[in-house]
């Protein structure tokens, strides 16, 4: 009877192990492997004249001053980082071990925004991957998948309105990045899935208001204005809901 039960107690706790496997880490397919492993090496792929470089661009356009010394030693500082990163994050997609992936991501986002290699299109493939991993591995947190969700598009919303500030007179713009309403929409998605109704509202009114500015009027447009009239019926502003579906149904 003794040895039934303890077979018995070492089945559920095999079994209890393996449900916890399948939960924490559902693993990629070799093929998102070796597109996770490619994107990774170019996106950290560079040394320290291509940081310095960067470092200069942008220190050029602040006014700030900094000796040759300085940036050197911080580009180096930048590059070895990254090389570390990118060899700890290939390690980890070779051994399939995808969470610990996506929590390495999420802890050093600011090496992969910093990069040489960052553009607007690349950290879209990055938030993407997050997000793909985020749903691997965390299939039962919703919240933790939505807050991965504000945190990564929060970046590309930056990104874009720097972007457009760059194009922009004074302090009025006069350019929206083509992926700025996109950014905006699925910011607020987030917000709204996290019960943030405050910061959806706050993204959606910007978006909104900067569509009315510049005469932008189409389908995204209209999907951020119906999203804002969502948003504010959940958060009990209904008269602001029911003014602006008045203007946008044109009564």
């Amino acid at each position: 009877m003794k040895n039934l039960l303890l077979v018995a107690i070492t089945l559920i706790v095999a079994l209890a192990a393996c449900g916890n496997k399948q939960k924490n880490d559902s693993g990629a397919t070799a093929s998102e492997q070796v597109q996770y492993i490619k994107f990774i090496e170019d996106y950290l792929a560079f040394d320290t004249a291509m940081m310095k470089e960067r470092i200069e661009s942008g220190v050029m356009m602040s006014g700030l001053e900094f000796d040759h010394d300085s940036l050197v030693a911080v580009a180096g500082k930048a590059a070895n980082e990254a090389n570390t990163l990118r060899d700890r994050c290939i390690s980890l997609i070779r051994a399939n071990k995808m969470r610990q992936l996506h929590d390495l991501i999420m802890q050093n986002q600011k090496v992969f925004t910093t990069s040489p290699n960052t553009t607007l299109e690349r950290e879209f493939q990055l938030t993407d991957m997050v997000l793909d991993l985020a749903a691997k591995c965390y299939p039962n947190d919703s919240v933790k998948r939505n807050t991965d969700a504000v945190e990564m598009y929060s970046w590309l919303f930056f990104h874009a309105r720097m972007l457009e500030s760059m194009k922009g007179v004074g302090d009025t713009v006069v350019y929206v990045h083509p992926a700025h309403l996109q950014i905006a929409r699925n910011l607020m998605q987030a917000y709204n899935n996290l019960h943030d109704y405050d910061k959806a509202i706050e993204v959606g009114e910007e978006a909104f208001y900067m569509c009315v500015q510049l005469y932008i009027a189409n389908d995204e447009s209209a999907d951020i204005i119906r999203q804002l009239i969502s948003t504010y019926e959940k958060a009990g502003r209904t008269d602001e809901a029911a003014n602006l579906r008045k203007c946008f149904n044109g009564h």
